[in-house]
């Protein structure tokens, strides 16, 4: 690789500058400070996107104590016979951003790459060297140079043949050398393959042999098949008589199951209306005087219906002049629901002004943070340095470098001073929020009370209307009541009458059942009209 041309801009003690380089060697002279290792350090990092110094914010050039906003390093170069141009833009902030890197064909003016990842691996695969390769090699820092020869014979071996490409050539080697274990084995397989399809076809032709014979005997299967194929051709009429006789006969078998299995079911079916028949007797003889009975407790069940509603309607009734006048006791406060709404929306504008305030306090003690610590930086860089400026490069004293330092911290000390004030100004601003909130939900909590008066007065309206519905319906109730009262000594009547006249009854049936009596009646009724139908033919 040959270096052509660099340009930098902002980059440590340069502002803005550029240098040609000649083909064979190059000799950068200057005072201490004036920027010659920054020349170096420039070609380090647009070509690796790193700097010696750790952090990309140490390069960034300053300018009264702060750094400048924007940093820029293009560096031209050839190799392989091709001139390239790489460009690295990065923006100060934290962390510093690269805004624009690209590596470019210098003669055509093409962009071949874009973003740093895509570059570095680029400038890796057209070096062949790594970073740490080119720092330790090829860039050898001031006071570094005896480290090379300080290192063990092997790793000087290995770096110098990844300079030279011998290692490319011990990697193409052992490349080969896989190639050909990898032949080989294929070479070893395909005998082995040979061999197999060689007994393949030995098994083949023993295979072949073993058909014609078995060809031979299935010839002979067939003639004896057909033979009996012939017999049973014979047979065949007889068989479809006696399939045709089993069929009849398996059909009647299930006509058979059939019937007895309805006659089973036929007489379960008997002796169970046996037992019911032998209990509808029985209760045909409890039905007449249970019919009554009967009535008389649906009667006696509407009116516990009856009297049970009437409660209810008297508990609601209660409930509803014990709200009435809860309510009527509540209602005064409705009227405090108005201010408390306005005194409400007050507070919540207050509250909004303060949350206003502290977002303020809080951007000012960032943007005092955010000094803070570019001072610190300064002070630490001042007090690394050791007679060069660390922002210019011009030479400093120890007295200069000491009152720099002590102003530094004055700074600081002020800043952080107006720190405090500020966090106790916040903390005063957090107390007066935390008691708005407080206030202001119990503003909310008496509005929602308020609220709720106000919807139960409107519900005591709809209540008083139920109210004088449930006291219509409580007299209508009451009427009720009385009249199903009256009914029931009316039926207490006649079930005193029902029990003479059954007591009659069994006096003229002579203790016989009732339905044998009556039959007894309807015949001595039917004999009766045919007496009188003989008597009116002989007139």
């Amino acid at each position: 690789m040959r270096i052509k041309k660099i340009r930098l801009r902002n980059f440590l003690s340069h502002g803005n500058s550029s240098l040609d380089f000649d083909p064979s060697i190059n000799v950068i002279i200057g005072n201490n400070g004036s920027g010659k290792s920054s020349i170096l350090e420039a070609i380090y990092y647009a070509l690796y996107g790193r700097t010696l110094r750790g952090r990309l914010k140490s390069v960034f050039r300053r300018s009264r104590g702060h750094p400048q906003r924007e940093m820029e390093v293009e560096l031209t170069f050839e190799i392989g016979g091709r001139y390239y141009s790489i460009l690295r833009r990065v923006v100060y902030s934290e962390p510093p951003k690269t805004v624009r890197c690209y590596l470019r064909d210098d003669l055509t003016g093409r962009i071949l790459y874009e973003g740093s990842e895509n570059v570095n691996e680029e400038i890796n695969r057209l070096l062949g060297v790594s970073d740490k390769v080119f720092i330790s090699s090829v860039f050898v820092q001031q006071g570094e140079i005896g480290t090379i020869l300080e290192r063990s014979p092997a790793e000087r071996k290995q770096l110098f043949s990844k300079l030279i490409g011998i290692s490319d050539i011990d990697q193409l080697y052992e490349q080969l050398h896989e190639l050909w274990k990898s032949f080989r084995d294929k070479t070893e397989n395909l005998d082995a393959m040979k061999k197999k399809l060689e007994d393949e076809r030995k098994r083949k032709a023993q295979l072949e042999g073993e058909k014609r014979e078995l060809e031979g005997r299935l010839r002979e299967v067939s003639e004896k098949l057909r033979e009996v194929v012939e017999a049973l051709s014979e047979i065949q009429p007889k068989v479809e008589e006696g399939r045709k006789a089993k069929t009849r006969l398996d059909e009647r078998m299930r006509v058979l199951q059939e019937t007895i299995r309805e006659l089973r079911e036929k007489e379960e079916e008997m002796k169970r209306l046996s037992e019911e028949l032998a209990d509808l007797e029985g209760l045909e003889k409890r039905v007449s005087e249970k019919e009554g009975i009967k009535k008389k407790v649906d009667l006696v069940r509407k009116i516990i219906d009856i009297q049970k509603e009437i409660e209810e309607n008297l508990n609601k009734r209660n409930k509803l002049l014990k709200l009435l006048d809860e309510i009527s006791s509540l209602g005064r406060q409705v009227e405090e629901y108005e201010s408390v709404r306005r005194e409400r929306e007050s507070l919540l504008e207050h509250l909004s002004e303060l949350t206003g305030d502290i977002k303020l306090f809080r951007s000012r003690i960032q943007k005092l943070d955010n000094e803070i610590r570019m001072l610190e930086e300064e002070v630490k860089l001042l007090e690394a340095a050791k007679g060069v400026c660390p922002t210019c490069g011009r030479p400093l004293d120890e007295a200069k470098r000491l009152e720099l330092i002590e102003k530094k911290r004055e700074e600081i000390g002020r800043i952080n001073e107006e720190l405090r004030r500020l966090e106790s100004e916040i903390e005063q601003l957090n107390s007066k929020c935390r008691e708005l909130e407080k206030l202001q939900s119990e503003l909310q909590e008496r509005s929602r009370i308020l609220e709720e008066l106000t919807e139960k007065r409107s519900e005591l309206k709809d209540l008083t209307g139920k109210l004088e519905g449930f006291e219509l319906s409580l007299e209508e109730a009451q009427k009720k009541r009385e009249m199903l009262e009256r009914r029931l000594e009316k039926l207490e009547e006649k079930r005193d009458r029902f029990t003479k006249l059954k007591g009659m009854l069994d006096e003229l049936t002579s203790g016989k059942p009732p339905e044998e009596a009556l039959r007894e009646f309807e015949a001595t009724e039917k004999v009766r009209q045919k007496e009188e139908l003989i008597k009116e033919y002989l007139r």
